[in-house]
């Protein structure tokens, strides 16, 4: 009895901890909700028409339906309607999903973010191929076995049909089990040896070779489009920072000269080791280590140059050869004719009948 009397008010103070808990983070909620959609308003009119994007979308969406999942609407506060548990449920994945977009934007993984979302939109230029090969075995399901539950709607045909793309045919329970009856035996066979062969083997290799094609090029261009990410985010963070904190704290020009050897000692002794190095670095060192990313390009550029040059001297060359046969030929066409001598052109005769009275003639 004692035990039973105690347990009744452990289960009491439990119940009313959650529900001082519930309360504070409804609060909670509500107050990052309101501050969340003030910037997105503020956000809206400074960036005006080049505010509306499928990611500002996603987060009006997402505190929308946070805000309408944890505001109660009955009488206690601690029930949610049917219709708040699907909100809730949208608002829990979209905020799922917009972490995952903010972490496009990391250093470390923000690479295989990008190369999902370059994926993701190839698929989407192939969905509607996709789509069209789905209608078309779901309605031939649904006409031959709309006898059977999971065929028994055009919708649920449409589910099941994706569902089998995946390998989950249930081939047995289909035209084997005990009790189900097949009326066209003959075409629900034809149409599903056709979806195999089809859908579970040529699409599905489709997708697979779009993925791993897009990938390599995605790979040579996700650090790139990572980093773009980061300077425009940067932008839109110092174009909402009121006008006279950007005027005091945002630098607007920095001179570099990097040849200059500075004669201040002190400023060499605080500078240390670092201050050193970058003194010791040249104007080409400094942009080879800004753009990392065109060293290779420069060095074929260089090694284009280089050719174009020695073919240069090699064609100045064979003209100057070309002039001095010419200079050549012109001489011994002099001398020949000075002595009187007959020369006949002998480049296509046999070298070996060749016979050197053919060759001058007196």
């Amino acid at each position: 009895m004692e035990d039973n009397n105690l347990t009744l008010p452990t289960n009491t103070a439990r119940r009313i901890q959650r529900e001082i808990f519930v309360d504070f983070g409804i609060y909670v909620a509500i107050v990052i909700i309101g501050i969340r959609l003030v910037l997105e308003i503020f956000q809206l009119i400074n960036a005006k028409l080049s505010y509306f994007g499928y990611e500002n979308l996603l987060e009006w969406v997402l505190y929308v339906t946070s805000l309408l999942f944890v505001i109660p609407f009955s009488k206690n506060p601690h029930y949610r309607e049917p219709w708040q548990w699907q909100t809730g449920t949208v608002a829990v994945f979209l905020a799922w999903m917009e972490l995952i977009l903010i972490i496009r934007k990391l250093p470390r993984f923000g690479i295989y973010v990008v190369m999902f979302t370059h994926i993701l939109a190839t698929f989407m230029q192939f969905f509607i191929v996709f789509f069209l090969f789905l209608i078309g075995f779901a309605i031939s399901f649904y006409m031959l076995l709309s006898n059977q539950a999971p065929f028994k709607e055009v919708e649920n045909s449409l589910l099941k049909t994706a569902i089998m793309m995946i390998g989950e045919f249930e081939f047995d329970s289909i035209f084997n089990e005990d009790g189900v009856v097949v009326y066209y035996p003959h075409s629900a066979y034809i149409i599903f040896v056709i979806f195999v062969v089809v859908m579970s083997i040529i699409i599905m290799n489709l997708l697979v070779g779009l993925a791993v094609d897009d990938i390599k090029g995605v790979q040579e261009q996700a650090v790139l489009t990572r980093m773009a990410m980061q300077v425009e985010l940067a932008l839109t963070v110092e174009s909402m920072l009121p006008e006279y904190f950007t005027k005091k704290n945002i630098m607007r020009l920095l001179e570099v000269k990097p040849n200059r050897v500075s004669n201040n000692c002190s400023k060499k002794c605080c500078a240390g080791g670092a201050g050193a190095v970058v003194s010791g670095m040249s104007s080409m060192d400094l942009v080879t280590a800004l753009n990392p990313e065109l060293d290779d390009i420069e060095k074929v550029m260089e090694e284009q140059e280089r050719l174009k040059t020695q073919l240069s001297k090699v064609n100045t060359r064979t003209k100057e050869l070309l002039a001095q046969n010419e200079r050549m030929e012109t001489m011994l066409q002099a001398l020949l004719t000075h002595n009187n001598i007959d020369f006949t052109d002998v480049d296509h005769a046999d070298d070996d009948n060749l016979d050197l009275g053919t060759v001058f003639n007196r």
